[in-house]
């Protein structure tokens, strides 16, 4: 089985960003939210979110997103 991390580390200046993992079943062509949302607003401060754990073998991805104060961004699925 498979299982991915995120650890999402506070941005200064008081900034917050809130970061999440999706998971797609066709390939990217859709990504649905498989964790909840984790905000941080405050320096230094980090927190970890775990995907649900995945059977080797099956075709699905995994990306980390995350937004501050302007568009979603997400890594290329994995």
């Amino acid at each position: 089985t498979a299982q991915t991390a995120l650890t999402l580390h506070a941005q200064g200046g008081g900034i917050a960003c809130t970061g999440w993992l999706e998971s797609s079943s066709d390939g990217g062509s859709t990504w649905t939210q498989v964790t909840p949302s984790y905000s941080l607003s405050y320096e230094g401060g980090q927190t970890y979110a775990f995907s649900p754990a995945v059977a080797d073998g099956t075709g699905q991805l995994v990306r980390a997103c995350a937004q501050s104060t302007g568009t979603k961004m997400c890594s290329k699925g994995w």
